[in-house]
């Protein structure tokens, strides 16, 4: 019998943070504002650091615009926007923003909850009588506006309904109707398109003009956002449009990949813009809705998207169209954007009336949401100094087995004074001073921190990297982990096993000299010795636990 949640597990993936359910550790004391002087120095240095990050994540193009106290202090481009042609990437490279577009369509609902045409709370089948899933639970009338705006109606991503881009809107929400729930109704966070599509459609319904001209009228055009465009086609026909790209690590080149053509799924993210219009966006946001003197929604609407709605993790929750966690004790609002050769990254820092927007040409970059912390730390953080800590104990080789790691070496080193973790294809990322926990951050993300075992002679046998309520542990190269149970006694669990709910088998393994779950899965589970009810923890997310009848 295994005690586990109904999600899945996530797997750690550096080369692409766990977007959707990072742990977030840091201090809750907020440093104090950087003077001006020290702020243009600042901005000088964050070009000089995202430089740096492009270069290292493999990001062949990108723009970025700064905003604070409702004016642009950074506008620039980095890297090129077409490797064939070597044509730079400017702050008006036009670039896919993929789902930083759910945030326009709750502020669109916002506009309408304004007007009186439609309400957060009201079913989705009153304007869409064609859509009917059938949540899992205590369903009332079913999934509202306000639960498909926050991904919390339990059903899954849906993407095979979309993802081919011929399936016209109806079709895909009837045939949505019958799918079944992934999860109880209201009880966690599954992302899910299709439902910010219905939401979508129930805005154009109770608006009487459709989700394009709706956005455009009431967000781009009061913004000024010219640039901005709404499908593929109208995209394509403008010369500053970057070409998108994946990097193909096997062959250490960039590989062009083709825009997906996002009309049938628009709602969700089908805006194609530059850094300068989105930045326009950005400082209606961090005014509360209005934008050169104009009120545009109501401040009480707009906030509502910005407060929690569903949890992520702990730490982080889901609002509408927003992520909402934590920098240094400050309020942290943000959504990133992934599509087909682009990734793209909005976030907002409301106590220090400060914003940024970043595009890239690369889908899947580690690069958005290692974002957040570069440019907070760089901008607003304390100035990092070395610690004159005592690292000979850490330094060496450690082994990592999960997600894309086999037998990979990770090498802690001591970089610019700092300690650091050298992860396989990756980046050699420096370490913040331990926390009380003994957790020590990235400094470039605070959603992975690292700390060390020693054993009892005092020795450090193992890294730990502690990310997304996950515990991944690995070994010094040349360690054995001491036999905690005779081996013998081991082996009579030894087999296959078969999860009745969902069909999966189980392989019950030695790995370590420890009793193992290796499921058909990149992560193979290692189980600590059993307590007195005879269940045994699982080490790498200790809250979950086995037990052998």
């Amino acid at each position: 019998a295994m005690t586990r949640s109904r999600s899945r597990t996530p797997t750690l993936l550096l080369a692409a943070l766990i977007v959707l359910a990072p742990t977030v550790y840091g201090a809750t004391e907020a440093p104090p504002a950087p003077a001006a002087d020290d702020f243009s120095a600042r901005l000088e240095r964050l070009v000089e650091r995202l430089e740096e990050a492009r270069t290292t994540m493999h990001v062949p193009g990108m723009a970025i615009a700064v905003v604070r106290d409702d004016a642009v202090v950074l506008a620039r481009g980095f890297g090129h926007a077409d490797l064939a042609s070597k044509t730079p990437a400017t702050p008006e490279t036009i670039f896919a923003a993929g789902s930083t577009t759910k945030a326009f369509t709750s502020a669109l609902v916002g506009m309408l909850v304004d007007d009186g045409k439609i309400d957060w709370d009201d079913p989705l089948v009153d304007y869409l009588p064609y859509f009917r899933p059938t949540p899992r639970g205590e369903a009332g009338d079913g999934i509202t506006v306000r639960d498909a705006l926050s991904h919390r109606s339990g059903f899954a991503r849906m993407s095979l309904l979309w993802v081919g881009g011929t399936v016209d809107r109806r079709t895909i929400l009837t045939t949505a109707s019958n799918a079944e729930p992934w999860a109880a109704f209201r009880t966690g966070f599954n992302y899910n398109n299709v439902l910010y599509l219905a939401a979508g459609e129930a805005a154009a319904k109770a608006g009487r003009r459709s989700w394009e001209k709706s956005v455009r009228k009431r967000i781009l055009k009061p913004l000024g956002m010219d640039s901005t465009t709404l499908s593929i086609a109208d995209a394509k026909r403008d010369p500053r449009l970057a070409t998108g790209y994946v990097w193909d690590e096997d062959r250490e080149t960039f590989r062009p990949k083709a825009m997906r053509d996002l009309t049938t799924i628009a709602p969700a993210g089908a805006i194609n813009s530059n850094v300068l219009d989105m930045a326009r966006w950005v400082r209606f946001q961090l005014a509360d809705g209005v934008f050169e003197g104009k009120r545009l929604i109501e401040e009480a609407s707009l906030a509502e998207t910005r407060t929690a709605q569903i949890e992520i993790a702990p730490g982080v929750d889901y609002g509408m169209g927003w992520m909402l966690r934590q920098w240094n004790g400050h309020e942290v609002v943000e959504h990133g954007g992934n599509i087909d050769g682009f990734a793209a990254q909005v976030t907002l820092l409301p106590d220090e009336n400060a914003g940024f927007v970043l595009l890239t040409n690369v889908g899947m970059t580690p690069l958005q949401q290692s974002s957040i912390n570069l440019v907070w730390d760089t901008l607003f953080g304390e100035t990092a100094e070395a610690t004159g800590e005592d690292f000979d104990d850490f330094l060496g080789e450690y082994v990592g087995n999960f997600g894309p790691f086999e037998d990979a070496t990770f090498t802690v080193s001591v970089t610019d004074g700092k300690l650091a973790v050298d992860v396989p294809g990756q980046m050699n990322f420096t370490l913040k001073p331990p926390g009380e926990d003994g957790r020590r951050l990235f400094e470039f993300t605070d959603q992975v921190a690292v700390s060390f075992d020693r054993d009892d002679d005092g020795e450090v046998v193992a890294l730990r990297m502690h990310q997304a309520g996950l515990d991944f542990e690995l070994l010094r190269r040349g360690y054995e982990v001491p036999v905690e149970i005779p081996l013998d006694e081991l082996r009579p669990f030894l087999g296959k096993y078969r999860d009745d709910e969902s069909g999966v088998v189980f392989d019950v393994v030695i790995q370590n000299n420890r009793l193992a779950i290796d499921p058909p899965d990149p992560i193979v589970f290692e189980l600590d010795p059993p307590d007195d009810e005879g269940r045994r923890a699982v080490r790498i997310r200790p809250d979950r636990s086995i037990r052998f009848d």
